[in-house]
């Protein structure tokens, strides 16, 4: 049973990674800006407060190699360790919100929803900043 659901929790995480992918094809711009948003992160950040912090930082490793096997992170191509670095790590570092997976989900099964919603944006912020 137990190697059923850590079936279940991959596949879970790699359909994660792809709607990232797509959802990272909607174009959303500033004018004028350096500033990069992408609404992959939503589903990213979910899954790791779902999930906890490994198949979090796994999803977020997926989508990172999903950009350079579709070709997207070519557009920015200095080098092979710029691509290693910037891609696959550093999406990797999007699923570090599941570092508050657990304290989330026991708020919610103590009824306390301040204190959770708390915690959500909290580990939201942390994993964009940290990606």
């Amino acid at each position: 049973m137990a190697r059923k659901m850590d079936l279940r929790i991959w596949v879970e995480g790699t359909v994660v990674a792809a709607m990232a992918m797509a959802l990272s094809f909607l174009p959303i711009e500033f004018a004028n800006s350096g500033l990069d948003l992408s609404l992959g992160m939503v589903p990213l950040v979910l899954y790791s407060f779902r999930r906890g912090l490994l198949p979090g930082v796994a999803a977020g490793f997926v989508w990172g190699m999903l950009n350079i096997i579709l070709g997207t992170a070519m557009k920015n191509f200095l080098s092979v360790p710029q691509i290693i670095f910037e891609y696959p790590f550093a999406f990797a570092f999007g699923g570090m919100g599941g570092v508050f997976a657990r304290k989330i989900q026991l708020y919610f099964q103590a009824n306390r929803l301040k204190s959770a919603i708390r915690t959500i944006i909290l580990g939201s912020v942390v994993a964009v900043f940290a990606r």
